[in-house]
């Protein structure tokens, strides 16, 4: 049983020493195909809708810094949505220096 043990232990070290080395040599070739599919993906999406690359969302800290004691996940959505418009106004104020270069 030790000797039988051992051959395993060779085996699987083996086959690790392999898969590492594979994983090693194929490691280029994925990294270029995670940020093709990463690319194609926001662009398919921006191209299906335009409108997602502008758009603001209030942000975790932001949630947190506003909400209630207790509050339910409705209420503070709802009142959130009630703030929508002023605060797209006063952002609206502020010029965008990007899109003016662009323009």
């Amino acid at each position: 049983i030790h000797s039988q043990r051992e051959a395993l232990a060779r085996q699987l070290s083996r086959f690790i020493l392999l898969y590492g080395v594979a994983n090693l040599l194929l490691s280029p070739f994925i990294f270029i195909w995670q940020v093709l599919n990463l690319f194609y993906g926001y662009t398919e999406l921006v191209r299906r809708e335009p409108g997602v690359l502008g758009s603001r969302r209030w942000s975790n800290y932001g949630r947190l810094y506003l909400r209630h004691f207790n509050e339910l996940d409705h209420s503070l959505n709802q009142r959130l949505n009630c703030g929508y418009k002023p605060a797209m106004s006063y952002m609206s104020s502020f010029v965008n220096y990007s899109v003016v270069e662009i323009a």
